[in-house]
């Protein structure tokens, strides 16, 4: 036994610390050996050099793996947010999927071109499969009109990445591009090209839907409905306008404010980022007894209720539209409001009308219906428009001091009583 010089420097006051002396020649044992934590391959062992002089110093750290790491965790994540499409494609259409109808597909085609699997129409017919364009069964007749132009689900309700959708256009056009998908930048660009200042038509109908909201708060209303208020921005917005629910909580803490879309995206976003002041549910406002369903739900029917139908009711043809707002007057309590926001096309070039209206449907599989102002007047039904401001551009509503803002194909906008 013996003692180890650097035992008195450790322990002061003691008294030196015996340790083992090994024959000469004698190699410690591996396991005795320290190691760091890590792969094997970067294990390094102390004491093992040769060296006197580097015995003693500080071992290489193993190299840093945080870029391998996030690629695989992101990795993961595609993995997982696809594994989740998938099983929500065989809850709602079963394990064969989708392909396109017979009547659907443009002549000469066999096959599904939507950048799904090809599926010839014989055996599509003996799969539990459905049509991508009208959502009929494969093995049924051939769809009708009626079948073809009212689809229950509403746009985005299914993910589809390949093909853009309303609200994530919308957002996108206000400032969320790095939030949203390809095929909604590839929208935005094209929109661009055809429409004339199309950003600051969208952000200005955004504008004015705050106004409003300011103005409903303002005279008393605690209860909203956002009927196909898309995405929620948090902060994205290029000039930084907060989300309408954020407005009614800043004006009125106890507001209840539910937000309805048929776009899964928005709804689950709505959900995340809302938490604590909006509610969030999913239904296409062509299914007025599901978008009721919700309203009763989270909204008391016997006191008013603003209803908010921002750059929405385009989408509706004249039919479902009139549909959507009888159907309101019926439901509504008096005293309830409904503020409506579209696209118009008076004062505009009609070529430009066509054009933006087919570049529009082309990116996001839609269609949609610029309305003259006589039509969008004639969509308040029953409703009683307040005058003033009566039907007016989206710049002309309630506008607040400050410089003038350009000219522009804005949209329509009225506010109407029940």
């Amino acid at each position: 036994m013996g003692w180890h010089p650097c035992a008195e420097a450790h322990r002061p006051g003691h008294a030196p610390t015996p340790v083992r002396r090994q024959p000469a020649g004698h190699r410690r044992s591996s396991r005795t050996r320290p190691v760091f934590p890590g792969p094997r391959r970067h294990r390094r062992r102390l004491g093992t050099t040769r060296s006197a002089s580097s015995r003693y110093q500080a071992p290489r750290q193993p190299p840093s793996y945080a870029a391998a790491d996030a690629a695989w965790l992101l990795l993961a994540h595609v993995a997982g947010v696809l594994s989740a499409m998938r099983r929500l494609e065989i809850a709602t259409h079963g394990a064969g999927g989708r392909v396109e109808h017979p009547a659907c597909l443009p002549s000469g085609h066999e096959a599904s071109q939507r950048g799904r699997r090809r599926v010839c129409r014989w055996h599509a017919g003996h799969r539990s499969v459905r049509c991508w364009s009208c959502s009929a069964p494969s093995g049924s007749p051939y769809p009708t009109e009626a079948h073809m132009t009212t689809e229950s689900t509403g746009p985005g309700s299914m993910i589809n990445p390949f093909i853009a959708t309303p609200s994530r256009t919308y957002a996108s056009l206000r400032g969320a591009e790095n939030d949203a998908l390809a095929a909604d930048r590839e929208a935005v660009a094209e929109l661009r090209a055809a429409i004339d200042r199309v950003d600051d038509v969208v952000r200005e109908n955004a504008e004015a839907l705050i106004r409003a909201v300011r103005y409903l708060t303002g005279i008393g209303f605690d209860q909203f409905a956002d009927l196909g208020g898309g995405r929620p921005m948090q902060g994205l917005d290029a000039r930084k306008l907060p989300d309408l629910a954020v407005v009614a909580a800043h004006e009125q803490p106890e507001t209840r404010w539910l937000l309805i879309d048929s776009d899964i995206t928005a709804i689950t976003a709505g959900r995340a980022l809302l938490r604590g002041i909006a509610q969030a549910e999913q239904a296409d406002l062509r299914d007025t007894t599901k978008v009721f369903q919700a309203v009763e739900a989270h909204l008391d029917l016997d006191r008013p209720i603003a209803v908010i139908l921002g750059a929405v009711l385009h989408f509706l043809t004249d039919q479902e539209a009139a549909q959507l707002m009888a159907d309101l007057w019926d439901r509504l309590p008096a005293g309830s409001m409904v503020v409506v926001t579209h696209l118009t096309s008076t004062g505009v070039d009609p070529e430009v009308v066509a054009h933006g209206k087919a570049t529009y449907e082309a990116q996001h599989d839609i269609r949609i219906y610029p309305r003259t102002v006589g039509e969008i007047t004639a969509l308040a039904g029953n409703f009683a428009i307040a005058d003033p401001p009566s039907v007016v551009r989206t710049i002309e509503f309630m506008p607040e001091e400050g410089p003038s803002p350009e000219e522009a194909p804005h949209f329509l906008m009225w506010m109407a009583t029940r």
